[in-house]
């Protein structure tokens, strides 16, 4: 949140360094965390992507020419959607952190 120029600025870099027709997954999914504690210390990470920001960064990838995007939708930020990043685990399904 808060940074759509620097996506535009990284949609610059690729459309200078790849074929325009490289699919592009552009994702508007960011969902604050639940408990505002854990991202304190940065303010800007505490709300959802605007649609003025994912449309600012959709609409910057198509004048640039790309013509493979794929987008989703603003049901898409949801904190259903967010995998439980609590527990971490190893290949073998075991508690990655002992």
């Amino acid at each position: 949140p808060g940074h759509w120029r620097d996506s535009c600025r990284i949609l610059d870099y690729l459309a200078e360094n790849l074929p325009l027709d490289t699919p592009l997954s552009l994702m508007c999914q960011y969902t604050p965390p639940a408990d505002p504690r854990q991202v304190a210390e940065f303010p800007e990470l505490q709300r959802h992507l605007t649609t003025f920001e994912y449309r600012k960064v959709i609409s910057h990838a198509l004048d640039l020419g790309f013509s493979r995007i794929i987008g989703q939708g603003r049901e898409a930020a949801q904190a259903s959607y967010t995998p439980d990043f609590s527990v971490l685990r190893d290949d073998g399904g075991r508690d990655a952190r002992t």
